[in-house]
């Protein structure tokens, strides 16, 4: 457990990064309070071929505090992993964003849920969230839930949910260029995984980028 407190006016960045073996067993829970004019992005990285449980779990405090939540979760054999998010927007002029992106392939399974709460009052506020998951293989899982409580009139909010497959039209159109079948994939897959990496500094960037290739 993490409790990660953002007093006024600063701005703090927590990556977590959480890989293991078929036999592990692994719960990680961030819990953050953002006060007044604060910013924090919280980014969980995870390639496990065991059992993984990720929340954050984020107060907006005071008016003005954002935060960034970013997941990118990467299943593989029997993995089983779960994401879960929950921002609660307590004070006017508040903002949230939050994006998972979920891979899967051969037998593994994955779950996100997301919750976006609006306490009353807490107007001004703007909050995104998006869930995206990539299937693999036949045999792979996925259960996205997006949540949204609302209860302020003057409020932009948005959720999406979305679940596919490698695109036909984009290998056929990588293998017209003389790109192997196996290359092209991992050019496809690493591209649906990068909105979430790119978000990182260049000494996580590279860190993230081996826990990608290694996935492979």
């Amino acid at each position: 457990v993490s409790d990660i407190y953002v007093s006024k006016g600063a701005s703090l960045s927590f990556n977590c990064f959480i890989k293991g073996g078929n036999n592990n067993i692994h719960i990680n829970n961030i819990h953050g309070s953002v006060h007044e004019d604060a910013k924090f992005t919280s980014t969980s990285i995870i390639s496990a071929l065991g059992q993984v449980r990720s929340e954050n779990r984020i107060n907006l405090l005071g008016e003005n505090a954002s935060t960034k939540i970013d997941m990118l979760l990467l299943g593989s054999k029997d993995s089983l992993l779960e994401g879960l998010t929950k921002v609660k927007h307590s004070k006017k002029n508040t903002f949230s964003d939050q994006k998972a992106r979920i891979i899967l392939n051969e037998k593994s399974k994955a779950s996100f849920q997301g919750k976006v709460r609006v306490d009353k009052g807490s107007d001004g506020t703007l909050a995104n969230m998006s869930s995206k998951s990539l299937l693999l293989s036949n045999k792979a899982r996925v259960n996205s839930k997006p949540e949204l409580e609302i209860l302020a009139d003057d409020v932009r909010c948005s959720h999406g949910v979305t679940i596919g497959n490698l695109s036909l039209e984009q290998m056929f159109y990588l293998r017209s260029r003389g790109i192997p079948e196996v290359e092209a994939r991992k050019l496809l897959v690493s591209s649906f995984g990068n909105i979430i990496i790119d978000g990182l500094n260049k000494y996580f960037i590279d860190r993230a980028q081996k826990m990608m290739s290694d996935y492979f």
